[in-house]
This record gives C-alpha cells, sequence and structure tokens, in this order.
C-alpha cells in the first residue's frame, strides 16, 4: 500500500520512484504509524522549478564538455603559451670589464652574475646563459677583455636570439678603513671605534645585438659607511666567490649600486621599447619545406610568434665584412615571399605561404 501511494504522489509530480527515494533534501515526508502498517506520504516542493534547474544544467554540462576538446588542443598545439619566458625580451649580460688596480680578479664576474640574477627577478627578461655566450665569443675575449666586436654582436644576436647586449665596466672599487679616537678630556680616558667607507661605480651599454648600435649608456655609484670592531682589511680581502659578504660595507655597495642600473635599465627597455625590439630584430630560419607546401621555421612562442601573424623570407645572397676590420656589415638579402603562421610550439612553428615560390632550408625569416 505504501509503495503504490509513492509511486502515485511520485507520478502525479512528474518524478521517478528512485529521485524520490534519493533526494529527500527536495521532499517533505510524513510517516504515521498505524498499527503494524504505515503510510508514506511525499510532497514536491517546487516540482516544476526544479525540473528548470536540472534542465538548465544539464545544457550547461554539454556546452563544456563539447568545447573543453578544442581548448585542450590548442594548449597542446602551442598556440597558448606555456612557456615562462615566452615573448620575453632576450638580454645577454656579459663579464664587467675591471678597470681598477689589479688584485681584484673576479669582480667583473661578480657584478655580472648579481645583474643577471636581479634581471631575472624583474621577470621583464629572458636572460642567456653565460657559458652559451662564451662558446660563441671565445674564452679569452669574454673573459678578459669584456669587449665585443661588432661581428660578434651580431652573431649573438643570430646563434642565440639575444636582442640585447649588456656590456660593463667597473670605475671604481674602493674600501678606506680608519680607527677614530675621541678623547673625553678626563684623565685620558677616550673613546676610539673604526669607521669604514665603501664606494663602488660602474657605467653600462645597452647595445643593440642585431645593429650592433648603442641603445644607451648609463653610469652608476652607490657609498656605504659603517662603524664596528670587524671592519679592518683592504678591498683584497673582499670576494665575490667567497661567503658571507652580504654585510661587508663593499657587499651592500654593490647591491645599492646593482638595483639601481636594474631600475634605469628597466626605465629604458619599458614596454613600448621592447615592443619595437620584439618586432625589429625577430629574426629566424626555415627548417623544412613540406610536401603539403607548409613550412617549418625555428621560432616559436618563446620568440614570440603568434598564430595567424605574417612573415617575410628571404634569401642570404651575400654576407659583408669589412675588409679592413673583418667585421661582419649585414647581409645583401633577396625576397622569397610572404608565409603565414598557423601552428606555433615552444621553439618551432608551422606556416602556410601566401605569396612567393621556390623556398628552402635556411631561407632567412623576418617580420
Amino acid at each position: 500500500m505504501a509503495e503504490r501511494e509513492t509511486d502515485a504522489h511520485c507520478e502525479e509530480h512528474g518524478f521517478e520512484r528512485e529521485t524520490a527515494e534519493h533526494h529527500g533534501t527536495n521532499f517533505k515526508a510524513g510517516v504515521k504509524a498505524q498499527g503494524t502498517r504505515s503510510s508514506v506520504r511525499i510532497k514536491s516542493v517546487g516540482g516544476k522549478n526544479m525540473v528548470q534547474r536540472l534542465g538548465i544544467s544539464l545544457a550547461i554540462i554539454t556546452i563544456l564538455l563539447i568545447f573543453a576538446p578544442a581548448n585542450i588542443s590548442a594548449e597542446s598545439n602551442g598556440v597558448s603559451s606555456g612557456s615562462p619566458t615566452a615573448g620575453l625580451l632576450r638580454v645577454a649580460v656579459l663579464d664587467f670589464e675591471n678597470k681598477v688596480p689589479a688584485g681584484q680578479n673576479d669582480i667583473g664576474w661578480g657584478m655580472a652574475e648579481m645583474l643577471i640574477r636581479e634581471l631575472k627577478k624583474t621577470g621583464r627578461y629572458q636572460v642567456l646563459e653565460r657559458a652559451a655566450l662564451a662558446e660563441i665569443l671565445g674564452e679569452q675575449d669574454f673573459t678578459q677583455s669584456g669587449r665585443v666586436q661588432r661581428g660578434q654582436q651580431l652573431a649573438i644576436g643570430k646563434v642565440k636570439g639575444a636582442q640585447v647586449l649588456i656590456k660593463g665596466a667597473i670605475t671604481e672599487f674602493s674600501y678606506d678603513v680608519q680607527d677614530r679616537n675621541f678623547g673625553l678630556g678626563y684623565r685620558g680616558i677616550g673613546i676610539g671605534f673604526t669607521e669604514a667607507k665603501a664606494r663602488v661605480a660602474a657605467d653600462i651599454r645597452l647595445i643593440d645585438a642585431m645593429t650592433g648600435e648603442i641603445i644607451e649608456t648609463m653610469d652608476e655609484a652607490a657609498d656605504v659607511k659603517a662603524t664596528g670592531a670587524q671592519l679592518a682589511g683592504t678591498v683584497n680581502d673582499f670576494s665575490f666567490s667567497a661567503g658571507g659578504n652580504n654585510n661587508h660595507p663593499l657587499g651592500q655597495a654593490v647591491r645599492q649600486l646593482i638595483d639601481r642600473m636594474v631600475n634605469r635599465i628597466s626605465n629604458r627597455l619599458d614596454t613600448k621599447t621592447i615592443e619595437v625590439m620584439m618586432t625589429q630584430n625577430f629574426e629566424g630560419s626555415v627548417v623544412k619545406v613540406n610536401e603539403d607546401k607548409t613550412i617549418v621555421i625555428n621560432r616559436g612562442f618563446s620568440d614570440g610568434v603568434k598564430t595567424g601573424e605574417r612573415l617575410n623570407v628571404n634569401r642570404i645572397i651575400e654576407t659583408l665584412i669589412d675588409p679592413e676590420t673583418n667585421e661582419v656589415l649585414g647581409t645583401e638579402k633577396t625576397a622569397i615571399g610572404i608565409i603565414e603562421i598557423t601552428n606555433v610550439e615552444e621553439k618551432w612553428s608551422k606556416a602556410i605561404i601566401v605569396s612567393g615560390s621556390g623556398f628552402q632550408r635556411g631561407d632567412n625569416v623576418t617580420r
């Protein structure tokens, strides 16, 4: 009897029996004992509204299921930039040239390392690894002179994709310690302490890696004074490779100097400048031409390549070398055609041919 009554109520309100039994929160049930028999009465609460809500929910779920695979496919094809360095300006920091007296062999290396770390922390630049730069420049020129010829600048820009070179020179690196004594004028009693003065100064140049042109020249300095009992020593006692130098007056001065340099670099290489350089300095190569006439290039979303953009394809006819200095002056090119990017991965992209013919592996690609 109870089961038939329950079924009747469910049929009346348009619900299945299982729904009535399992969704007790949507119903009010009354149980009245009558001897050994019981009757169950179930009353629908907002039955029609609930059906409408369930219908809307099912529609939303269906839409999500339809579009979810497309999103997953897009990400797997590299359309979505999953690299933390995607589209960032590529910067190469060279060892700082040491213009201070001998005895501080590692300050050029140490200053460059600190600048690299701080530039990375900004999240605005992709800083190239120093080991890769050493391979291109040659160990002697890289570690000793700190000078980079224009031809080498072009080599860095093309081989490793650097867009800006940062060259620095240390002009001051001093540490002066003096003992100070003051008499109190009472029975020869006096007070003595040690005072230390640290000064670090440097100048840096921001260079367009593709053209060799100087973007900006800036100089900066930092002074730190300290007093204490353990400040004795000379400038030669300080070393970047030694631990515990963060509290040393020279270490504090270097830190201040690097922080100021990073601020000035970031102000000069603002968002607008970076966008212009990303466009002007973009250069890649054709990796292969497929049988279906699609083109694969060696630049991807880590280089700022985007689906739908069009790129120029040229063929280098001749590399121009200065007969007096042997520097690379540039290249002569002939236009091959235009391609449009259809698929982007981290380090490569695929494109279709918009115009032109005769595309070959090794052809030059520019914006």
